[in-house]
């Protein structure tokens, strides 16, 4: 199903309880009854849900698994949700509910990222990073995982999604951020010089290229256990087409 399948596959990322395109009250229970019904099925037991609601979970992928022949792709869930989404006379009832010969094309794999950022914040595929890995190789990018196992006071060049950014009032100026990609996420420390250098890509960019010198620090609570950071010396866009991601940010 799929809301398991989010589940196993996201563990680690930072969670977001509801999408951001539904209400509180009707994604719960399209939820319930995703396991249990068909398109047409889900539009009656759930009256809740509002149409573009309906949308959403088609162009996310989230309605793909009622079919039981695994043809239903997003673009024919989206027709389907066309259909059942307004009322149908006695006319058109009897028409077949899906038609296997479907020319609709399927969304690429971008599309498919493009619109799960959009709709949900978030992808259940592979992360964003993943889909440009060859370009981060041939700019000497190492992913976030290499950086964590390099040696202490190395300078170290990496690249990743911002997941969180923090700048607290007694932390005299430094901001803190939250890099993932699709091996791991690690933390980076922004001296006062270094922000204000980079205050424009840091506050505009929801990806992000950075060089700097890792810091592991002992944790105080457990004997072996390290607190790894970059130290960020610079600070670089990383452009990707309209995806729409969100950090969380505290100030």
């Amino acid at each position: 199903m799929w809301v398991s399948r989010y589940r196993r596959r996201n563990r680690n990322r930072v969670g977001h309880p509801v999408p951001q395109h539904f209400t509180e009250g009707s994604f719960p229970l399209s939820l319930i009854h995703l396991s249990r019904a068909d398109i047409s099925d889900l539009t009656r037991r759930v009256p809740e849900l509002r149409k573009d609601e309906l949308q959403n979970l088609a162009a996310c992928g989230a309605l793909n698994p009622l079919d039981r022949k695994c043809q239903l792709h997003r673009r024919d869930a989206l027709w389907q949700v066309a259909k059942f989404g307004r009322p149908v006379g006695p006319l058109l009832r009897k028409i077949p509910d899906y038609d296997p010969t479907s020319v609709l094309l399927r969304m690429s794999d971008v599309e498919r990222l493009i619109t799960d950022h959009h709709i949900s914040g978030f992808t259940i595929g592979p992360h964003a990073m993943a889909y440009r890995r060859d370009d981060l190789n041939r700019m000497n990018l190492s992913t976030l995982r290499q950086v964590k196992n390099c040696v202490a006071g190395g300078h170290v060049q990496t690249a990743g999604e911002v997941t969180v950014k923090q700048r607290p009032g007694t932390a005299k100026g430094i901001v803190f951020l939250t890099l993932h990609d699709e091996t791991d996420f690690c933390d980076v420390v922004l001296k006062p010089a270094v922000y204000e250098e980079h205050r424009m890509i840091v506050k505009n960019s929801k990806f992000l290229r950075v060089h700097g010198k890792l810091q592991k620090v002992e944790n105080a609570k457990e004997r072996g256990a390290y607190v790894v950071s970059i130290n960020a010396t610079q600070v670089f866009p990383l452009e990707f087409s309209r995806i729409e991601t969100r950090s969380r940010d505290f100030h």
